[in-house]
């Protein structure tokens, strides 16, 4: 699938042509991923179920098995994720953020094989 791509402030990004820039392939796939784990669920009008629950982990304060099971059922919703094999976090309470790492192997028509392992690391908060 070709998507617009976008920076981490999830503004397109403009090359040199001014064009818009794209993605494909695995990077569309980590960009998707990305955008999926940084909305609030029920924040996007068109589908309120688009997203990860902030809400819970809020409340909460940092629980690990928590946000572990919320990344696990906001990443669920992608069609294209086979497994999910590895979910690492690291919470830096000073800046109150978390950092995930994600290893997953994902359904990729681009190639061959038709999958692919996919590792990438986003942050939360």
């Amino acid at each position: 699938m070709l998507a617009p791509k976008i920076n981490d402030d999830y503004d397109l990004i403009i090359n040199h042509k001014n064009n818009i820039s794209m993605v494909d392939s695995l990077d569309e796939i980590a960009q998707s991923i990305r955008i999926r784990l940084g909305v609030n669920k029920g924040e996007w009008v068109f589908n309120t179920q688009f997203g990860l629950d902030y809400n819970s982990l809020i409340d909460s304060g940092f629980n690990e098995n928590l946000v572990k099971a919320k990344v696990l059922e906001a990443l669920r919703e992608e069609n294209r994720i086979i497994d999910i094999q590895e979910i690492n976090l690291n919470y830096d309470s000073l800046v109150r953020k978390i950092y995930i790492d994600l290893k997953l192997k994902v359904e990729d028509t681009s190639t061959e094989s038709g999958d692919n392992i996919l590792e990438l690391s986003t942050i939360l908060g």
